[in-house]
């Protein structure tokens, strides 16, 4: 997936989803421009956004503070971690 010239994903069923991580960066780069442009459209999509990444946070009951995890499976070299 990672290294092809074509984007596989639709044709293997591989929904579209957001990354709690990059809408992080993405809005603190829309922070960052703001006051460069005061384009008041940006301050609408980052309080979008930050409304948007405050809800899908993990289990309170089994993780204390404000943890996002990955909306997959995924394996690295030493372990594997569930969804969520």
């Amino acid at each position: 997936f990672k290294r092809s010239p074509i984007n596989l994903r639709p044709w293997l069923g591989v929904p579209k989803a957001r990354n709690p991580f990059c809408v992080a960066l993405f809005i603190l780069g829309l922070i960052q421009e703001y006051p460069v442009t005061k384009d008041p459209a940006l301050l609408t999509e980052t309080e979008q956004l930050a409304q948007w990444l405050v809800t899908p946070r993990c289990d309170e009951q089994i993780w204390h503070g404000a943890r996002w995890g990955y909306h997959f499976d995924w394996k690295a070299r030493a372990f594997f971690v569930p969804q969520g």
